[in-house]
C-alpha cells in the first residue's frame, strides 16, 4: 500500500470539503524511486576533481492501479489540489492508519496524469510522479 496526505483545495469530490485535509491510500504496482544530483565537476591538469554539489533531488514514479471508478474523483481532487506547487504528505509503503517512513514534504512533479482504463472494465490505473523535497 501506499498513502497520501494532501490539503483539498480544487475539484472538490462529493463529500470533502474545501481546505480540509484528507487521506487517500492506495495499492502502487508501479513505486519506482531515483535520485539525482545537481553538480559540476572540474578536472585540473594533473587530473584532480573538484565538485560542487548543489543539491541531491529524489523522485518517485507512481502507477496507483485497480482504482474502482467510483474513487477516481478522489484521485483528481488530489492531483489538481496539489498540481500548483501545493506539498502533500507521501509514504510509499505505508497507509494513514499504519505509517511506515512517510516523507512529509512531496510536490507532483509531474504537469499532468493520465487515468489508463484496465480493458473494459470499471478500474483505472493512474500515473504520475512525486518529488521530496
Amino acid at each position: 500500500m501506499a498513502s497520501v496526505t494532501y490539503t483539498a483545495k480544487r475539484n472538490i469530490a462529493s463529500g470533502h470539503v474545501l481546505n480540509t485535509e484528507y487521506d487517500l491510500d492506495f495499492t502502487a504496482s508501479v513505486l519506482n524511486r531515483s535520485y539525482n544530483t545537481k553538480r559540476i565537476q572540474r578536472m585540473s591538469l594533473n587530473g584532480t576533481t573538484e565538485t560542487l554539489r548543489y543539491t541531491g533531488l529524489e523522485y518517485y514514479q507512481v502507477t496507483a492501479n485497480e482504482i474502482h471508478i467510483d474513487n477516481i474523483p478522489y484521485f483528481r481532487e488530489f492531483l489538481e489540489s496539489v498540481d500548483g506547487g501545493e506539498t502533500f504528505v507521501f509514504d510509499p509503503y505505508g497507509t494513514a492508519a499504519s505509517p511506515d517512513n512517510p516523507i512529509s514534504q512531496c510536490i507532483l512533479e509531474s504537469n499532468s496524469y493520465t487515468e489508463a482504463r484496465i480493458n473494459t472494465s470499471s478500474y483505472f490505473n493512474i500515473t504520475f510522479r512525486i518529488r521530496a523535497l
